[in-house]
């Protein structure tokens, strides 16, 4: 409920997890960055695998 004051106030979205309650104030997601860390060196042109909570998996590459 708090949480839910709070975005409303600030104008932030909120995503809630199992144990956890995020406040997202852009629309760019943990995603996003990873992909934009992807693309720099020494990383750029390479392939990483990411893990997300309840074991859900996800592949990243980025091109130089």
């Amino acid at each position: 409920r708090i949480a839910l004051d709070i975005a409303a106030r600030r104008g932030l979205r909120v995503l809630e997890g199992k144990m956890v309650i995020e406040l997202i104030a852009g629309p760019h997601t943990k995603g996003d960055a990873l992909m934009n860390f992807m693309r720099t060196p020494p990383f750029a042109g390479a392939c990483s695998m990411a893990r997300a909570g309840r074991g859900r998996r996800s592949w990243v590459c980025s091109t130089p």
